[in-house]
């Protein structure tokens, strides 16, 4: 984690460093667990297991509660944005570009979230945006408006500013 390499790089091998966490203890133990698993599967694409929702039996409950005693870390509808937020403060870039991904891909679903959005921070909603194709984006239901009128405000800036480099480089893509 590098936000935590500041701190150690200042401390000697010898001496101990002292940690406070202020965060949700449930989502540092998921990152601690899922550095472990990608310091032990560097062949591994993801390092988290990225389940897609849908509603699910009790059977499914069960066996779901106990694959989270295993090694590898499950992402989910449940933890995914406090996870994305977390892994971005930490500077933990591999897993926010992860989470990011997850979200793309079950977008639908999470805008459905009784959660709060504005702890999104903006370069994260940019980079949702980035990935989120225009289609997709047109098609989702946000009751709320938690989130995609701030994804289409970011594609808007965007298009702006490339329209404003392009015409400062004298390359008007309305002069046709």
């Amino acid at each position: 984690m590098k936000y935590f390499q500041k701190y150690l790089d200042e401390s000697t091998k010898t001496s101990e460093v002292d940690i406070s966490v202020h965060c949700d203890i449930k989502i540092f133990e998921w990152l601690l667990k899922y550095m472990n698993f990608k310091d032990k599967q560097s062949d591994c694409v993801f390092g988290a297991k990225h389940l897609q929702y849908r509603k699910k039996t009790d059977d499914e409950r069960l066996r779901e509660k106990e694959q989270v005693d295993s090694e590898q870390p499950v992402l989910d509808l449940k933890n995914v944005i406090s996870i994305l937020i977390s892994s971005d403060f930490l500077g933990m870039e591999l897993l926010v570009r992860e989470c990011i991904s997850y979200v793309v891909s079950n977008l639908h679903d999470v805008v459905r979230l009784p959660i709060d959005m504005n702890c999104l921070n903006s370069n994260l909603i940019a980079i949702i945006a980035q990935f989120t194709p225009m289609h997709k984006l047109n098609s989702i239901v946000d009751k709320r408006d938690k989130l995609v009128s701030k994804l289409f405000l970011k594609k808007l800036e965007k298009m702006l500013y490339i329209s404003m480099l392009n015409q400062l480089q004298g390359q008007d893509p309305y002069d046709q």
